[in-house]
């Protein structure tokens, strides 16, 4: 696999499980969404030190619909859920805290998963 296909791969495995998933940081968010963006540390040497084989992290930024205090929480969790059981080979590093986002001058509860995995990278 390419390195550029990574996130539009995963992008589609989330889509068939009924999220709405951007394969990019978008420049205007519509929740509700799943956002992937590349992870702290992108891209990293695996154990074995072979660098076509490359353990690469990515951060889903998960954020709900307008929606009151009570709703938004049971949907965030509804959406965790279902990325959860849909990742695939990927692995989770962890599952962070619901927060407050910000998105187009409003805010809406969100969520933060990171997560692993190891690929063979093409070449040139």
């Amino acid at each position: 696999m390419r390195l550029s296909e990574v996130a539009s791969t995963l992008a589609s495995e989330l889509q068939e499980a009924g999220l709405v998933t951007k394969d990019h940081v978008p420049a205007k968010v519509v929740p509700p969404v799943v956002i992937i963006s590349t992870g702290d540390q992108y891209v990293e040497e695996t154990e074995t030190y072979d660098r076509s084989e490359l353990k690469v992290n990515m951060e889903l930024y998960l954020v709900t619909g307008t929606a009151t205090n009570s709703a938004a929480t049971v949907a965030l969790n509804e959406m965790i859920e279902k990325v959860i059981f849909n990742l695939g080979d990927w692995n989770i590093d962890y599952v962070g805290p619901p927060f407050m986002g910000e998105a187009n001058g409003n805010m809406y509860l969100s969520a933060r998963i990171r997560i692993t995995n190891t690929f063979t990278i093409g070449g040139n």
